[in-house]
């Protein structure tokens, strides 16, 4: 299995490696990469620095090759052809997204919890607008759809059915949004006195 843009490898190396005999992840960033390899516990995985589309794998030797949000990032002409070249016959490319979804329940402060649906992707919508990410990124928030659309390759196929439903804290969902790319970059340039995830995503969530 080929793992494209693994970033720290929590969702999808480390999901699929007990199917494969041995699994490589690759990403552009030598941070993820190094996380990655320290948050690693299995034996049949290996990470690689790798900028650009040359894969470090053998013609017709990759039984799967995922995108985990990272395919909207990608050219995919090219990539089209990088990946004919390492998949054997009947070889398989996954390209899935987190869609946000909504929240179902939920409790601010220590009132009791309340059914209420919260449709978390317009909020994270606002938040990258807020922090100036790439538009790219908003192809992940509307199911790939363009992405899917400029697909050449006739055997194509787009799930939407596919549903996980997990609880996490305020704390926790904040902190997901902490690794995202372009919010560090926004972070780190924009020398902002106001967290756009701290104000942001606390005032919508009360708000609604």
């Amino acid at each position: 299995m080929l793992d494209v843009g693994c970033g720290s490898a929590t969702l999808s190396t480390q999901t699929f490696t007990s199917y494969f005999e041995s699994t490589i992840g690759i990403d552009i960033s030598e941070v993820k990469i190094e996380e990655a390899k320290r948050l690693n516990k299995c034996g049949n995985v290996a990470f690689e620095l790798i900028d650009g589309y040359d894969f470090p794998v053998e013609d017709n030797s990759v039984h799967l090759i995922t995108f985990a949000t990272s395919i909207h990032f990608l050219d995919l002409k090219l990539l089209e052809k990088k990946c004919e070249r390492v998949l054997k016959p009947g070889g398989c490319c996954a390209a899935y997204a987190i869609n946000w979804g909504d929240i179902t329940g939920f409790s601010v402060g220590r009132t009791d919890w309340r059914q209420n649906r919260v449709l978390l992707n317009l909020i994270v919508e606002d938040f990258y607008v807020n922090i100036k990410a790439h538009l790219n990124i908003f192809a992940a928030l509307r199911r790939n759809q363009q992405v899917y659309d400029q697909i050449l390759n006739s055997s194509k196929i787009k799930l939407q059915e596919i549903v996980r439903e997990r609880e996490m804290t305020l704390r926790q969902l904040k902190n997901v949004f902490r690794t995202v790319g372009d919010y560090v970059i926004f972070m780190k340039h924009e020398k902002s006195t106001t967290d756009p995830l701290e104000f942001h995503i606390y005032i919508r969530i009360l708000h609604f």
